[in-house]
């Protein structure tokens, strides 16, 4: 019980920045953090199914994994790329999202083509230039804040799989758990890559998904969502069960 309520203080905390790699996640315990960065959602991850509690039952769906990347020339940003867990997304929203993507892939240009023409700005030769262009940089400008984001949530590490979880298969892409180091790698990026998973409280209403796990399951969660505890003990229960009956109707015989 002491644990639960040191996490649920730690949740209650002011976030503390998150700007370099930590190498003792333990020391951070449920302290939240804040990382600001750029989200490549090119590069995300499904992991699941995970079944999330709902008021007229359960519902299958994924967690979203995305890369936190740092944004240059910015001081408050990460300085190494980091993986997020976005929250839980319904099976169909899967195939949906990738539509949103190309969205974010054309402003990532527009970004990159921006921080060439700004210095333009500082080269009195090209004054003129850049005055023909200043609509189109002002609406990369516009773009680029647009991609920046803050995440706030709390760093985790690996899920512990339960008896009845596949294995992940990275070469087919089927991801049934979280492993940090594996989803890193798969990502492009070293094993050691922090993981942070968002928090309920830095949700954006405006977007229904993906929606972070409650504070509620988030402390009582030791690396693996509760869902999957209870999943776990209905099948042992009913494993001992038919056991039972078994037995029973062998001894009869």
């Amino acid at each position: 019980m002491k644990q639960l309520d040191f996490r649920q203080l730690c949740l209650q905390m002011e976030p503390m920045k998150l700007m370099t790699a930590v190498k003792n996640v333990d020391r951070i315990g449920f302290r939240r953090v804040v990382c600001k960065g750029v989200f490549d959602k090119q590069r995300s991850i499904y992991v699941g199914p995970k079944p999330r509690s709902m008021s007229k039952g359960s519902e299958s769906g994924f967690y979203v994994i995305t890369p936190l990347l740092p944004i240059p020339n910015e001081p408050n940003s990460m300085k190494s790329p980091i993986l997020v867990n976005r929250g839980w997304v319904p099976s169909d929203w899967k195939e949906e999202s990738l539509e949103s993507t190309k969205t974010d892939d054309v402003a990532a240009k527009e970004l990159r083509k921006a921080n060439k023409l700004l210095p333009s700005q500082q080269n009195p030769l090209l004054k003129f230039l850049h005055k023909l262009f200043a609509k189109s940089v002002i609406a990369e400008e516009q773009a680029s804040r647009v991609m920046h984001v803050e995440v706030v949530g709390v760093v985790r590490k690996s899920e512990i799989p339960g008896i009845f979880v596949l294995p992940n298969d990275p070469s087919s892409g089927k991801w049934f758990f979280v492993d940090v180091p594996e989803l890193a790698q798969a990502m492009g990026f070293g094993e050691n890559t922090i993981y942070i998973e968002k928090t309920y409280s830095d949700i954006d209403e405006n977007r229904p998904y993906p929606v972070p796990r409650d504070n509620e399951n988030l402390i009582r969660s030791k690396g693996v969502p509760m869902d999957n505890y209870l999943y776990s003990f209905l099948w042992y229960c009913l494993s001992v069960a038919c056991f039972s009956k078994s037995r029973t109707s062998f001894m009869r015989s």
